[in-house]
């Protein structure tokens, strides 16, 4: 019954760390829209000056 046990805790463990490393990811990809949302508006407001 241990060994059930154990591998049902490491499963958990795999998901909780797959899950966190989707969210560093997902931050990841909106942080860098955001910058590139950023670098065209400075680029634009260097053209209209």
């Amino acid at each position: 019954m241990t060994l059930v046990h154990d591998l049902v805790t490491a499963v958990r463990t795999l998901f909780a760390v797959e899950a966190s490393i989707v969210r560093i990811a997902v931050v990841g990809a909106v942080v860098a829209v955001l910058d590139a949302i950023v670098d065209v508006a400075v680029a634009t407001s260097r053209l209209l000056a």
